[in-house]
């Protein structure tokens, strides 16, 4: 094999063809797959760092809510703790109100009751007067009245 001149020149050509697509084909094209790794690459950590604050807003969302919940609960106990001292105080005082009720019923149907028996203690009186004067043909009054007597039989009626 002879090497003349139009070998080295196509080595040369070559060599200068190989440098020329380097500089206007190889290097521009290196550059934009080099924009476009950096373009993916910037995406991605801007999702990343985006994921991560939705994750921080969904904990916070949560957390929140739990929060919310458990302060709605502690409304519920203390309103319904609140009821329930309210309607303690209500029932205790309708209670002393109808105890005071009755008593004072009480007492005034005693006080009734003695007036009552006091006045059916005279009727008795008069009666006993009546029978003993119309038995007796005179007009007799009774000055002695054993009060034990009468009521025992006004127990026993």
């Amino acid at each position: 094999m002879e090497f003349n001149a139009t070998f080295f020149v196509s080595g040369i050509s070559f060599i200068v063809f190989a440098i020329l697509m380097n500089i206007v084909m190889y290097n521009p094209l290196a550059k934009v797959v080099e924009q476009r790794k950096k373009y993916i690459d910037g995406n991605y950590e801007d999702a990343d760092t985006a994921n991560q604050k939705a994750t921080g807003l969904i904990k916070d969302r949560a957390d929140k809510l739990a929060k919310a919940g458990s302060d709605a609960r502690k409304v519920i106990v203390d309103k319904t703790d609140e009821a329930k001292l309210k309607k303690a105080e209500v029932c205790a005082h309708a209670k002393n109100e109808a105890n005071e009720e009755i008593k004072s019923k009480k007492d005034e149907l005693k006080n009734t009751s003695i007036a009552v028996s006091n006045e059916l203690k005279q009727h008795v009186k008069g009666i006993a007067e009546t029978i003993s004067s119309k038995i007796l043909g005179e007009n007799s009054t009774i000055s002695e009245v054993d009060e034990e007597v009468i009521n025992n039989i006004m127990q026993e009626g």
